[in-house]
């Protein structure tokens, strides 16, 4: 059976509509794929860190009840996380993030991975100085093993006053990448860049050469070498938009052929197989808008 793993940080997500707390649930960018991908019998591993304390135990019951395999999750002595996520009219949110870490992070053994896994990574643990180090040597190994691996930049405004640095680890991670998945405004955030054919051209100055570029209801390009093509999206009745881009990544995850990163390009270059891919990740995103469960 293929194997995923997805790397990134976890938080508790409590979600507030007109000042009044509507919803609390575990979230994170790669959590949220992950249960997405162990609901569909996927054989899926969460590599993140949490605390020892009640939220967080809650939260690593949560992963387990869903099927995700949390072998790889640090638990610390200190406070989980926790991501308030404020809606607006449109149901999409602003957050406002409270976390502490301890000193040593993410101490854990490499997970040991093969030929054909798939790796996801990104988001704020994509861009920490503090565990930059074990990402990068899981990230290598998973190269060096025939793994294939897809990074969501999925980064804030509120990282624009250390752009800089940020924007040194990001390339870093794009260069490690086979397929660099993120939306306009995070792009406009890392590269001040506007269009698809800009953020393209930066990406492959970074060392990849297949980007699918979302801006929310407005559709997706996905180009890949010559190749470019639009895609439109389904317009939904939203109730939250939380967590669309982590259910896209699944549903792009979940599409994907059985390769390895040999036959990766030669393979998905073929037009029908990615209408496939980006047709199921797109339904994915569009059935998460419609409840509050990220």
């Amino acid at each position: 059976m293929r194997r995923v793993f997805t790397i990134g940080e976890t938080f508790y997500d409590i979600t507030f509509r007109e000042k009044v707390p509507v919803s609390a649930t575990p979230g994170g960018a790669m959590l949220n794929t992950a249960v997405s991908l162990a609901r569909c019998g996927i054989d899926v591993t969460l590599i993140s860190e949490l605390s020892a304390d009640h939220v967080g135990s809650t939260i690593n019951d949560f992963l387990m009840s869903n099927g995700v395999n949390t072998e790889n999750i640090y638990r610390y002595v200190g406070k989980t996380p926790l991501a308030l996520a404020f809606l607006d009219e449109m149901n999409d949110a602003e957050y406002v993030l409270y976390e502490t870490y301890p000193h040593e992070r993410l101490q854990i053994l490499n997970p040991v991975l093969r030929k054909g896994d798939i790796i996801l990574f990104g988001s704020l643990m994509a861009v920490s100085e503090q565990v930059r180090e074990k990402l990068l040597d899981i990230l290598k190994n998973a190269r060096d093993a025939g793994a294939i691996i897809l990074y969501d930049p999925n980064l804030r405004e509120s990282l624009l006053n250390n752009i800089g640095t940020i924007r040194n680890m990001v390339q870093e991670n794009i260069s490690l990448a086979h397929v660099v998945r993120g939306s306009h405004r995070e792009f406009e955030i890392i590269f001040a860049a506007e269009s698809v054919d800009e953020v393209y051209e930066r990406v492959k100055e970074s060392g990849c050469y297949c980007l699918i570029y979302t801006k929310e209801n407005r559709g997706l390009w996905l180009k890949a070498g010559k190749k470019e093509t639009y895609y439109p999206v389904q317009i939904v009745e939203t109730v939250s938009t939380i967590g669309a881009g982590d259910s896209f990544n699944a549903g792009l995850i979940y599409g994907l052929p059985a390769l390895d990163n040999d036959s990766f390009f030669t393979e998905c270059i073929n037009e029908t197989n990615w209408n496939s891919i980006i047709e199921t990740a797109i339904s994915f995103a569009a059935h998460v808008c419609t409840q509050n469960e990220n």
